[in-house]
């Protein structure tokens, strides 16, 4: 799903705000949302992606597409035992704890490759009133 129009002018405001500023790399998740964010910035600033799938959204397995009210109708058991235990995670998505060392050891990663560089990370966030997979 691509940025909505005000999600696109917000991205060319901010892509504007940074103009001048200077990174030494630009990862952004592959997925649709954050590449599109990542290459307005980009183009901006005359600069290069790097694209990279550890930066991804968590994994929301069968609800992905789903917003959380059509979840609970759907799988309400699958939901009430996911909302307990964020590692308990519904069929086909991913649990909290493998999302959270995705990110922690890729962070590491980039650390230790760029160490005293300067990044721009473009990822996901998780937005209210969206759809599970569509978040961000």
């Amino acid at each position: 799903m691509p940025l909505s129009d005000v999600g696109r002018k917000q991205v060319e405001l901010l892509a504007r705000h940074l103009w001048g500023a200077s990174f030494d790399a630009i990862y952004a998740s592959n997925l649709k949302r954050a590449w599109e964010t990542a290459s307005i910035i980009a183009a901006e600033l005359d600069a290069e992606i790097i694209p990279d799938s550890h930066l991804r959204e968590m994994s929301f397995g069968v609800f992905e597409g789903l917003t959380f009210d059509e979840a609970q109708t759907q799988y309400p058991d699958v939901i009430a035992a996911w909302l307990k235990d964020y590692n308990h995670p519904p069929p086909e998505g991913e649990a909290l704890d493998v999302f959270s060392e995705r990110v922690s050891s890729f962070l590491a990663d980039l650390q230790k490759e760029h160490e005293g560089q300067h990044l721009l990370l473009v990822a996901h966030c998780v937005c209210p009133q969206t759809p599970l997979d569509r978040r961000g």
